[in-house]
């Protein structure tokens, strides 16, 4: 561990599949300035350019983070692919301090289903800022899953900034069956 940033993971694929195979650590792609003494850094950045879909599911993951002895904000993350599917899964930005990280996902059809999550965090200080959620596309839906949010325990959350492809529609089910 140093005092540096944590790198940046860039990935072109045709198609990516993120298994989390149900483990109780994270698996998945990830950049993180860790929660130890002496690791101070910022979150590094993730890039994914997929020609055709990535999945996430069944737990598994894909985060920028920062821990509480990092002074740096989470990092960012920057997803483009025709077609999103996360089904247990999650793409998050959190810091413990500091400003949390922001999502840019720029997909044609998203779907969230089975508890998933696009999440900008910051536990933070008094002064931290959530990061921001910008999902672009044609189509945004969310089945019984937490959704997108970008949020602060202390200081001031994020914003969400929805689609700015004309014609984007989102399509939210709550509950069973519905």
């Amino acid at each position: 561990f140093s005092v540096g940033n944590a790198g940046d993971v860039i990935i072109s694929a045709g198609n990516l599949l993120v298994d989390g195979m149900h483990s109780p650590q994270l698996t998945g792609i990830a950049s993180s300035a860790e929660n130890i003494p002496g690791a101070m850094g910022a979150g590094g950045k993730v890039a994914l350019t997929v020609a055709h879909a990535l999945t996430v599911q069944n737990g598994g993951g894909i985060s920028v983070s920062t821990g509480i002895y990092s002074t740096g904000d989470a990092g960012d993350i920057e997803i483009m692919t025709p077609d999103l599917a996360i089904a247990d899964g999650n793409i998050f930005a959190k810091s413990a301090r500091n400003g949390g990280g922001n999502i840019v996902v720029n997909a044609d059809h998203t779907v969230l289903s089975n508890g998933s999550e696009i999440s900008s965090t910051v536990e933070g200080v008094e002064h931290s800022k959530g990061g921001t959620v910008e999902v672009n596309g044609d189509i945004l839906v969310i089945l019984d899953s937490l959704g997108i949010t970008a949020k602060a325990n202390q200081g001031k959350g994020g914003n969400i900034i929805p689609g700015r492809k004309a014609g984007w529609q989102a399509i939210a089910f709550e509950g069973e069956g519905k």
